[in-house]
């Protein structure tokens, strides 16, 4: 089918994991709901904890005491971590559609050498259609050619604006932060009972 227009072309560097670049995806794309879908499951933990169906857990911690739902602290992490690594399909069964993206390796075929060259003759209409450009940043991002080519390209038909550059570096930092952060939320009340 011909496309008349693609939300989002992805520019990236080769070099870069794809285990970097689908956590930096799915942060750029899907944090805002997985927030929103958690905060309203911590909602309704704290609502039936506060009606006694729910254990609470009471601390001391240097000084300081509170009470928190464990289960808020037990499920909200893999709660909000399941819900972004399954959004495209959660919506798929409500019959969303996500964004269009181009991704070169999957849109220019990579089977037959003719076919490829066309594709890569093709690069800067697919620029023009492409209403966004986010860039998979790293280090090396603009030590590339074709990377530099591209972002050239869009920036020729489109406002600065129109640019998203999303660090994989910060992905990797926030999960692994995440992790670390909820074992410690899971282990203070645990280690404070005693």
């Amino acid at each position: 089918a011909q496309v008349t227009s693609i939300n989002y072309f992805l520019s990236h560097n080769w070099c870069v994991s794809r285990m970097q670049k689908m956590l930096a995806l799915t942060l750029h794309f899907y944090m805002d709901v997985a927030l929103l879908l958690t905060f309203l499951l911590c909602v309704l933990i704290a609502a039936l904890a506060s009606l006694d169906v729910l254990p609470v857990v009471r601390y001391n911690f240097e000084q300081s005491t509170g009470q928190c739902p464990f289960a808020a602290r037990a499920v909200a992490v893999p709660f909000f971590v399941v819900v972004m690594f399954s959004m495209q399909k959660i919506a798929s069964w409500f019959k969303l559609d996500g964004p269009t993206v181009f991704l070169d390796k999957v849109c220019i075929n990579q089977a037959s050498v003719e076919l490829q060259q066309q594709g890569i003759k093709k690069l800067g209409a697919f620029l023009r259609k492409s209403e966004k450009l986010i860039i998979l940043y790293t280090d090396t991002y603009f030590t590339r050619l074709w990377t530099t080519y591209e972002v050239a390209g869009f920036l020729t038909t489109h406002s600065v604006k129109d640019v998203e550059v999303v660090h994989t570096f910060e992905a990797m930092l926030f999960f692994t932060e995440l992790l670390a952060f909820y074992f410690f939320a899971i282990s203070v009340p645990i280690i404070t009972a005693f």
